[in-house]
Order: C-alpha cells, then sequence, then structure tokens
C-alpha cells in the first residue's frame, strides 16, 4: 500500500502523518510521489506508524529524512 492509499483508507490527514514522522507536510508530499525517497530510519518509522500498510524502499543514507 503507498502512503496516499494508507492515508485515504485510513482517514487520516496529510497533516497527521507528517506530524507522526517529524518531518514537514511538503517532506510527506515529495515521499508520496516519489520525488523523494525516505532514508532507511525514515522507512523503518513509516511502517511502525502505519502499523506495516506501508512497506518504503529506502535509499542507501542513513540519515534522519528531511
Amino acid at each position: 500500500m503507498s502512503l496516499t492509499e494508507y492515508i485515504d483508507a485510513e482517514g487520516r490527514t496529510r497533516h497527521w502523518l507528517a506530524e507522526q514522522l517529524g518531518i514537514s507536510r511538503g517532506y510527506l508530499s515529495q515521499l508520496e510521489s516519489g520525488a523523494r525517497v525516505p532514508s532507511r530510519t525514515l522507512a523503518l518509522l513509516i511502517e511502525r506508524v502505519t502499523g506495516g500498510a506501508v512497506v518504503m524502499v529506502a535509499s542507501a543514507d542513513d540519515g534522519a529524512g528531511e
């Protein structure tokens, strides 16, 4: 499931998800569109926050995101 599908299926807002992930709404939008790839740390956090519904492929970078 994609981030967009998760947001729609769970009735969550993008603001809520960005806040849970500790990232900006703009960065979340870039992740949704595929313009950015999350770090390994952020990819794992996305999986945890979404209860495993969203599994992201991480970049080789091990930074925290933005």
